[in-house]
């Protein structure tokens, strides 16, 4: 589709937002230097991929996977092994590629996706990235539009995006891309994929300023939970307790926490007790008999 776009008050509103919300994350991350938050959101990140599997791993097991500890799994069973490997080596580096780099992108897209992809395409894609003279979230949103043909593999773009934003703000973020778009815009929802819906609007239209402001404003929403992910981990105690909600079974103990994260037995019982005082856990028992529930709000 060649088409052209015009900034316009949509774009401009979202691309505000979009910087507000990168400010607001660096201010977070410079008042609370003593929180790996790089680390907490690749696990994220990871996190979600493997939830796509049908994978679950605690938090701390993870850590390894992306310290490329895979040997000292011992109950890391092969088929899983081989499942993960590839997608947790590209978190793994994620620091190291660039996102101009069309030859790590395919790399990249090879381990995300069996489907062929227009070479010819890509480097227009990768260009649009290296053009400076457009605001970063704009670049970002064309790139999204040029390879949303792609999107039988929404984490690949996923993927390039965490890339994209590290070598912008030098941050790592969690940017649930993928499970987004597939939870608001999936085609049970809409009867048509979203992406046919857009490329029907701009072609009504004649201009791509439909899809651009599509993207804009998703990717202003994904940083919106980027920003309370960050806003939690920034809260260590509470973080750490809210972050295992829909994860942990319930009721687990003082033990079944400490699965989920490397910290020393008082730290946990810190955790745990605070999480009641704050009325987000429930608990039955005491001292090591002690059993946690989720406080269910109505």
């Amino acid at each position: 589709m060649d088409l052209k776009y015009t900034v316009n008050d949509r774009m401009i509103s979202s691309i505000v937002s979009i910087a507000e919300k990168i400010g607001r994350i660096k201010e977070i991350r410079h008042a609370h230097k003593h929180v790996d938050f790089d680390i907490m959101c690749n696990v994220k990140n990871l996190q979600d991929i493997l939830n796509l599997e049908n994978i679950d791993y605690p938090e701390r097991t993870i850590r390894d996977f992306l310290n490329h500890k895979f040997i000292e799994q011992a109950n890391l069973e092969d088929f899983h092994f081989k499942r993960i490997s590839n997608p947790t080596a590209v978190y793994a580096n994620i620091k190291k590629y660039k996102p101009d780099d069309l030859k790590a992108f395919l790399k990249i897209a090879g381990v995300f996706t069996s489907y062929g992809l227009d070479r010819d395409e890509l480097k227009i894609a990768i260009n649009t990235l290296r053009n400076q003279e457009k605001a970063f979230a704009l670049r970002i949103a064309k790139f999204c539009y040029f390879t949303y043909s792609y999107t039988t593999d929404n984490y690949l773009i996923q993927t390039w995006l965490i890339i994209l934003f590290y070598n912008e703000i030098g941050c790592i973020l969690y940017l649930p891309y993928a499970k987004t778009i597939e939870r608001d815009y999936s085609i049970y929802k809409l009867g048509e994929y979203y992406s046919d819906i857009l490329t029907a609007k701009c072609e009504k239209a004649n201009s791509l300023n439909p899809c651009i402001e599509f993207y804009l404003s998703f990717i202003d929403s994904i940083l919106t939970q980027s920003l309370e992910v960050d806003y939690k981990l920034s809260k260590p105690i509470l973080g750490r307790v809210e972050m295992l909600k829909d994860k942990i079974k319930e009721p687990f103990s003082r033990k079944d926490y400490r699965t989920y994260y490397d910290i020393s037995g008082s730290a946990a019982s810190k955790d745990l007790k605070e999480a009641v005082d704050k009325g987000i856990l429930i608990v039955k028992g005491d001292k090591i008999n002690a059993r946690y529930w989720y406080k269910v709000v109505l």
